[in-house]
């Protein structure tokens, strides 16, 4: 909960890797964001394969407030989520694969600044990098490069989490209410802000 970007992928070709980590990492150092790279090259038997390997590719980073934007692969190509990769490793449990190549990211405590920041980002390297890729972004920004119509957005998920917030101090839940029948219940028509609208392609 909360504004985010959501985003999916595939690395166009082994041979980019290091290119996509060298121009990442230049991003992170400008904004002197934290960051942490994977291995650099992929081994000629494992890119483009179905099955997947445990090993790492790519860089992540950390914008201040932000949750980890990740530019990791698995060592088919596809962008992950390193976390997720770990859980689907313990739980060997094969319908996960999509969960862990699907990224969320939320924003919301980063800012505008930083949120059109990683937008133009991903404007500029997805095409040179990725391909089949997939945006969502809340914020509106992806599709229309308006800040007037992102700061619309953070102000309205603001307000949003206000009620949220104070819906859990003073609406308590009842005994046997599912929790999303509770959410539609204290929320009100605010609840439809809560889902993710559809993915854009790049």
């Amino acid at each position: 909960m909360g504004l985010s970007i959501h985003y999916s992928g595939k690395l166009k070709s082994k041979d980019l890797l290091n290119n996509l980590i060298e121009e990442v990492e230049n991003f992170c150092e400008a904004y002197e964001w934290e960051h942490h790279v994977f291995e650099r090259e992929f081994p000629d038997s494992v890119f483009g394969k179905t099955e997947f390997t445990g090993n790492l590719y790519g860089i992540i980073f950390n914008p201040p407030g932000c949750e980890t934007v990740s530019f990791a692969f698995l060592s088919n190509g596809k962008v992950c989520t390193p976390a997720m990769l770990l859980f689907y490793a313990e739980s060997g449990d094969k319908s996960l694969e999509e969960l862990i190549t699907g990224v969320h990211v939320k924003t919301e405590y980063a800012g505008i600044e930083i949120h059109s920041l990683l937008i133009r980002f991903f404007k500029y390297s997805a095409p040179k990098y990725l391909n089949d890729f997939k945006m969502t972004d809340e914020g509106g920004f992806w599709e229309t490069k308006d800040e007037r119509t992102l700061l619309k957005q953070f102000k309205s998920y603001d307000e949003v989490m206000d009620k949220f917030n104070y819906a859990l101090q003073n609406c308590p839940k009842f005994e046997d209410e599912k929790f999303g029948d509770y959410l539609k219940r204290v929320m009100g028509s605010d609840y439809e802000k809560l889902k993710k609208p559809p993915a854009n392609e790049l």
